[in-house]
């Protein structure tokens, strides 16, 4: 199983698991990882997770707006 992480160098930084179910809607997503940008928590999610959120994605966001996110969502984790 693969971890993600997100944000600055997260040391001494508390980690939290994020499940598709916290990730799946775009407000909650923005919120959560501008704080994880800003140092507050580095948060970690798993490829089954991401798989979840494709499958599971909220009514009305096609599957390329999610593919957008989470492009977006593992590019930043990649910049740590």
């Amino acid at each position: 199983m693969t971890e993600t992480t997100y944000g600055s160098d997260a040391r001494d930084t508390a980690r939290a698991f994020l499940d598709a179910n916290v990730i799946r809607g775009q407000q909650t997503t923005d919120v959560l990882l501008s704080l994880a940008a800003a140092g507050v928590f580095e948060p970690r999610w798993t490829e089954q997770v991401i798989d979840e959120m494709r499958r599971n994605r909220p009514p009305g966001v096609s599957e390329t707006a999610i593919d957008k996110r989470i492009t977006r969502m593992t590019a930043h984790s990649k910049k740590r």
